[in-house]
């Protein structure tokens, strides 16, 4: 299963990247105008987001079973069965119009969210030599998580129709764990995990669908997971290992952007007007 599991992030990637890659020749095809009214100079390049959204712990596989053996020429066989929980995510920050079209816009800002899993346990202990139980243990435990998180993200899209689009996010957070949770039991063996990870660094996925509300409101539901941890080392994997089970974070996001009027250029300055304009209209966006 884990190795299934990679060669469908493998798989996923390889998607992202060629997205990216096709995104600029659809939106080049379109002859609608820009989905932000970049060339009206009444508005500014950068402005604000507010966001919130709900997360889910996944667990794949859900269940697992180990069979560790002790010296006293026993063993016990344990079954896992790993559960996700909602949480809810609350976030905020700034995005920036770049001049391209093949990363239209970048943002980044500050998050707080909860990730909660649940793990239930049923060990069978009994003699090496003699494969008849001698006797069973059940325990049940379960974590709530608070993280305060950066991002930073940049953002590709593929317009789709006159106000909507597709919007495909490569980007990095960092985590810190405010809170950690644990209810309930469970067993402690040599690869058991009592707390989960401090500090998280990773390289995060969004796909996305957007759409214009009006001249100055922007509507983007996005659905994030992780896709590989840089830290801590735990061969890149984008999971997280607490008790005796990993759970995948997904994220599911709306996000409201606003676009903010800018200062009217002083008219005696001609060439900073100038300037300026020629610089919106290259950020065609999208």
């Amino acid at each position: 299963m884990l190795a299934i599991g990679n060669h469908l992030i493998s798989g996923l990637f390889v998607l992202i990247v060629f997205l990216f890659i096709i995104s600029p020749v659809f939106s080049q095809n379109k002859n609608w105008k820009p989905l932000f009214p970049v060339e009206d100079i009444g508005f500014s390049l950068s402005g604000w987001y507010i966001g919130a959204g709900a997360t889910y712990t996944l667990s794949l596989p859900s269940t697992t079973e180990k069979i560790y053996e002790f010296d006293d020429n026993s063993k016990i066989t344990a079954n896992f069965v790993a559960t996700g929980n909602a949480g809810f995510l609350l976030e905020g920050g700034r995005y920036t119009l770049l001049y391209s079209n093949f990363i239209p816009y970048i943002d980044y800002g500050l998050s707080v969210k909860m990730l909660s899993g649940n793990q239930d346990y049923t060990g069978y202990q009994g003699l090496i030599d003699n494969p008849d139980t001698t006797s069973t243990s059940t325990s049940s435990a379960s974590f709530n998580n608070y993280y305060i998180s950066a991002h930073f993200n940049a953002n590709n899209a593929i317009r789709i129709s006159e106000y909507g689009y597709i919007q495909n996010t490569l980007g990095v957070n960092f985590d810190y764990k405010a809170i950690e949770s644990i209810q309930g039991s469970f067993p402690v063996f040599s690869d058991s995990k009592t707390e989960s990870e401090k500090f998280l660094f990773q390289l995060h996925y969004k796909l996305g669908y957007g759409l214009r509300l009006d001249k100055k409101h922007f509507l983007i539901f996005t659905l994030e997971t992780p896709v590989l941890t840089a830290f801590p080392e735990d061969d890149g994997k984008s999971t997280i290992a607490l008790f005796n089970s990993r759970y995948r974070p997904i994220m599911f996001s709306v996000r409201l952007l606003f676009l903010r009027n800018t200062k009217r250029p002083d008219c005696t300055n001609k060439s900073s007007d100038m300037k300026m304009d020629k610089k919106r209209k290259k950020a065609r966006l999208f």
